[in-house]
């Protein structure tokens, strides 16, 4: 299960990153670009809504939540 959690952990940080990114596109006036970036936003999201889905069902079947 560590490794399943330091999923989650590493998909939070390249969401974050992700929202800077596109902060900085917009800023600069890369509409185009911006666009793309939330395009994978959106799959970084979905991405980590399966990891969390996955630690939880891992930890359910250990005992560790109800």
């Amino acid at each position: 299960m560590p490794r399943a959690e330091r999923h989650v952990r590493e998909a939070e940080e390249r969401i974050a990153r992700q929202h800077e990114i596109i902060a900085e596109l917009d800023r600069d006036g890369h509409q185009r670009m911006a666009a793309k970036a939330r395009q994978l936003l959106a799959a970084f999201q979905q991405t980590l809504d399966l990891a969390h889905h996955h630690v939880r069902r891992e930890r359910r079947e250990k005992g560790l939540e109800s």
